[in-house]
Order: C-alpha cells, then structure tokens, then sequence
C-alpha cells in the first residue's frame, strides 16, 4: 500500500508516492522492492497528466505476475494511440483495469480489488490544474475545500472524483491513516499561501519519510513529479553527487502509443552550469539542496540571468539531440513527431 500525496498548487500540479512495494506472508507485510516507480506521465489529445496508484500492486495468474502498473501502463498508452480527451481515457482506464482485476484473489471487504489511483496535470483548454481520483473503495469527495468545479461518478468499478482546482488542493491516499493532524494541516497551509513545486515536494518527503516510522507497508524513499503551468516535466529523484550524478525518469506514454522508461541516465552539470532556475525546478534545486550550504542555495535559487537551466525532461533532450528547447511548452513531452519517434526508439 503506497502513500500518495497529489497537489494543485499554484502554477503547478505535483504527485509524489514511495517507492516501496511488499507481500504478504501470513499477517506481516515483507518490502520486496525500495525503489519502485509508482509514475506514468502520458499526454493524449489536450491532456498531460501524471498516473500515481495504490492498493494491490501484482499478482500471479496462471503461473504468472501481473503488475497494476503495467495494467495502467497499457490502457493509457491505448488512450494516447486513440488521442482520447479526459472523460474518454478515464472510462477506459477504469473499464479496463475493472475486467481485469475482476476476481475473488484480489478482492477487499467490499467484494471489489483495493485500488486507488490518482491522475492530475493539465488540459490545454483550462487555465488551471485538475486532480482526478479513480477509487474502488473511497466514497466520500477527498476533497479539502468546497470548490466551483467539481464531481463524482460511478465508472465501472470506481468512483470517480474530480476538482478543476480554481484554488490550491492538497489530497492524501493509500496509507493515509499513518499521517497525522498536524502534517496535513502543514503542507496545506502551505500550499493555500503559495509555496512552490520544489518547497511542496520536500513537505511531501518529509511526510512520507515520517509516515514510514508508523507503518511497514510505507517506504521512506519518495519521488515527486511536477508539470508547471510554464516549464517542462520534473522530478526530485537521484543518486550520486559530483561527477557521478544520475537521473531517474517516470515511465512516459506518448501520443504515438508507445512509451518509455522507467529509466535513468547520467547527468553532466558543466553543460547546464550558466543560468537560472525555474520557479518550478525540481532536479536541480533538489541537487543543489543536498551539495551546498542555505547561503549559497539562497543566492542560486535566486540568481536570474543567463538560459533556463532544463528540468530533467530538458536533460533528457539535451542528451538525446544535443540542444534544449527554449519554449517550454507542453511540458516537453513534444509536439513534434520526429522528436517522440527518437524518444521512443
């Protein structure tokens, strides 16, 4: 059971998960993975958004093992081959991830597999973030605050929660039981007056690294995913320092079907050292954080000249063509059929 917490924030929306998964033997939960990726960021006709889950994770069927995540992994991918809008890809996400969960092995207390899955991002048509929630077993709106924009359905097996968030939103999923009063109140707070993608997703890891102390189905390790208003896609997740430093990627389904990663790749900071960093960074601020003293952060987060020093989705682009792309826009996940082509291949 993964601890989720997904945020609209202002100019931003950002998902951040553990990366634990575990089995069950007898009554004790046994972690067999610490660094599992938990993200699917996909674009399908006006959308971008990022795919977080919980609940039941694999399982084995005639001999072999069945992973929710590439059940999720797949329809997506379908949905993006078909450029299917919002409501479309929701039906089918939830269509086909209720035939095939279907069965008395995964079932929970009220008959149907625990599963939650939450989706958030942006549509080119609306100004703001949105926070969807497809549950088989929430029945109340997660939501924090009352807001113009929102509603729920019955897709399948799920409930379906969605919010167009006019103002900032914080929900937490999966083990949220293990975080406490006082931690949802913080990162709330925080986000109503204005903090930013990198702020928010250390709030995040603080919260799941603390929740993880309370139970053994949260693991301490996190990644956050961030898609700002302007800007490209971001992550806070690496390994290494210096000359050895290496980026993870969330698994991407592209508009042509197929998808890449989970993957990671080496970073050179001397190709992206002059410049500045956006509002929104999360790679660079995160590796910034751990190398140097708050003196020095303090001046660099600031500093505003020069480029815009790439997120992780610009590094991706700089290793694969050589050049970052100077608009920012659609998160970086391409317009352009030649440079989706290269990324999947």
């Amino acid at each position: 059971m993964t601890l989720l917490i997904t945020v609209a924030g202002k100019g931003f929306a950002l998902a951040t998960s553990d990366t634990r998964i575990c089995t069950k033997s007898g009554s004790k939960f046994l972690p067999i993975d610490e660094n599992f990726n938990k993200h699917i960021v996909f674009r399908s006709g006006g959308l971008v958004g990022d795919i977080t889950y919980t609940g039941v994770a694999q399982w084995q069927t005639g001999g072999r093992t069945i992973r929710l995540y590439d059940l999720i992994s797949d329809s997506v991918s379908e949905a993006s081959r078909e450029t299917l809008d919002f409501g479309p890809l929701v039906k089918k996400l939830a269509t086909d991830l209720s035939r095939r969960l279907r069965g008395r092995s995964l079932a929970g207390p009220n008959g149907k597999p625990f599963v939650e899955i939450h989706i958030c991002g942006r549509h080119e048509s609306v100004p703001i973030p949105f926070i969807a929630v497809l549950s088989t077993f929430r029945t109340a709106p997660p939501w924090n605050f009352e807001q113009e924009l929102q509603w729920d359905l019955d897709v399948g097996d799920f409930k379906f929660f969605l919010l167009m968030a006019d103002r900032p939103e914080v929900i937490i999923g999966g083990m949220d039981t293990v975080v406490r009063l006082e931690e949802r109140q913080w990162i709330s707070n925080a986000v109503s007056a204005g903090a930013d993608a990198f702020n928010t997703s250390r709030m995040c890891s603080r919260i799941i690294q603390a929740a993880s102390s309370r139970h053994q189905l949260v693991g301490a390790r996190s990644v956050a995913v961030v898609l700002p208003e302007v800007g490209m896609l971001d992550t806070n997740l690496f390994d290494g320092l210096d000359d050895d430093l290496t980026a993870f990627f969330p698994r991407i389904a592209f508009a042509s079907g197929s998808y890449l990663g989970p993957s990671e790749f080496k970073v050179d900071l001397n190709l992206v050292a002059d410049g500045h960093l956006p509002q929104h960074s999360l790679f660079f601020k995160s590796v910034i954080e751990r190398r140097w003293k708050k003196s020095i952060r303090r001046r660099m987060f600031r500093y505003r000249g020069g480029k815009k020093i790439p997120s992780v989705m610009g590094l991706l682009g700089l290793a694969i063509f050589g050049k970052i792309r100077d608009d920012y826009i659609d998160f970086g996940l391409g317009d352009e059929d030649a440079d989706e082509q290269q990324l999947s291949n």
